[in-house]
């Protein structure tokens, strides 16, 4: 069943997110043509199979916002896309073919705890469900 959202974010299991600090952020931001993330820059390759010596610009592979229309872009041509060694990186690759506004967001895999994190990464259970607890009482996970 098709899904009718403006963004897909993809983060992994150890991925903190603050739903509503996301939910507010994205009002701000342009509905199409978006990739938000923590963006890597200048990053040496490691793959043999990418000839180039440097990769693309990518975004952290422990959180990444696409909007709709670039998700729809990328699934569009999965048969034509390689598959390199490192997912985030892979994406990177194929993004460099779309046209679209790639943003840095630096609270997105926050390094410490803020009042407008996005998402923390490398996030124990018991660590998550206290900054639940935290966001429920307080609105923001750094405790009241």
């Amino acid at each position: 069943m098709p899904v009718d959202a403006d963004y897909a974010w993809k983060v992994t299991d150890e991925v903190f997110v603050h739903v509503p600090n996301v939910l507010a952020k994205l009002k701000s931001m342009p509905r199409r043509r978006l990739w938000l993330g923590k963006m890597l820059k200048n990053v040496k390759r490691d793959d043999k199979a990418y000839t180039a010596s440097m990769y693309p610009m990518f975004a952290s592979p422990n959180s990444s916002i696409m909007s709709r229309d670039l998700v729809r872009y990328l699934g569009a041509r999965a048969d034509l896309w390689k598959a390199y060694k490192r997912e985030d990186v892979s994406v990177g690759i194929w993004m460099a073919s779309a046209r679209h506004t790639a943003k840095n967001e630096g609270n997105i895999d926050a390094a410490a705890c803020s009042k407008g994190v996005l998402s923390l990464a490398k996030v124990a259970p018991q660590t998550m469900a206290r900054y639940w607890e935290s966001v429920a009482e307080c609105g923001h996970i750094c405790g009241c």
